[in-house]
């Protein structure tokens, strides 16, 4: 029996040395690989003014031309996107002696299809806002400007949009929207100069005379026009002029944007 103690005690302090001898075993975590996010895509459509706030995905680039037309540079950064630049976009040009713009025809750019240009370049109708301003130059460069769809001038150039008006009378008629001149701001000699060109004069010698005038006949009446006071002059455009300012405010009605604080609508001469 003794005997027999002795080797249980012999045996369980075997196993304990054995156990406390046993290498520890360690598990290494492995670590998982964080995959790489996708690139974004652009949206479907992307605007002028979205481009205005640093878009990531275009850039643009407007400079003067005329006072009919602004060249807009588009480069995109990648295809799958077209490009819209609404009717009623103001342009605002960097000189503060030359006219700010605004968009008078929507134009969409698209870059859709991979065969596409990445950097494509547009001629833009415009509209002058600024009537007594210089004519932009190819030196002038145009940042956008805030959209107001909401205001009565944005309205009134959506409404032109669709218009078949001449674009003279269609320009007037925002003049008369973004300044609201008055006759005698309106009716300025150099402003005179612009509506009686050569072959206005030449037009209306031939209604009066029934012939063709020869050019020394034209010289010599262009000559008097020159001459005449300013209240002759206005007298003089009157019967051209009047009907001009008639049919921009047929065009305000029809586009429903008021007309009664219009200064040019209320002090038409009789």
């Amino acid at each position: 029996m003794k005997l027999t103690i002795l080797v249980l005690l012999s045996l369980a302090s075997v196993m304990v040395l054995g156990c406390s001898s046993t290498k520890e075993h360690t598990v290494e975590s492995v670590a998982t690989p964080t995959p790489t996010p996708e690139p974004p895509k652009p949206p479907t459509e992307i605007t002028i003014h979205d481009a205005a706030a640093q878009h990531e995905f275009v850039t643009i680039r407007a400079t003067g031309q005329d006072l009919d037309f602004v060249n807009l540079t588009v480069t995109a950064k990648e295809h799958g996107f077209d490009f819209t630049i609404p009717a009623g976009t103001l342009l605002i040009n960097g000189s503060r002696d030359n006219q700010n713009m605004m968009v008078a025809r929507t134009v969409v750019l698209s870059f859709t299809d991979p065969s596409q240009p990445l950097q494509q370049e547009t001629k833009l109708e415009v509209y002058c806002v600024n009537l007594f301003k210089h004519v932009p130059t190819s030196s002038n460069t145009f940042s956008v400007g805030s959209y107001q769809p909401q205001s009565e001038l944005v309205k009134l150039v959506q409404c032109l949009e669709n218009s078949s008006e001449e674009k003279d009378i269609r320009q007037q008629s925002v003049w008369i929207m973004s300044d609201n001149p008055t006759w005698e701001q309106y009716i300025k000699r150099d402003r005179i100069d612009m509506i009686f060109s050569r072959d206005t004069f030449r037009e209306l010698l031939k209604q009066s005379s029934g012939q063709e005038p020869t050019e020394e006949q034209l010289d010599a009446v262009i000559a008097e026009y020159r001459q005449m006071p300013d209240d002759e002059l206005r007298e003089l455009v009157k019967p051209y002029v009047t009907p001009q300012i008639a049919r921009s405010r047929k065009l305000f009605e029809e586009c429903n944007v008021p007309t009664d604080d219009r200064n040019l609508f209320q002090n038409l001469p009789e």
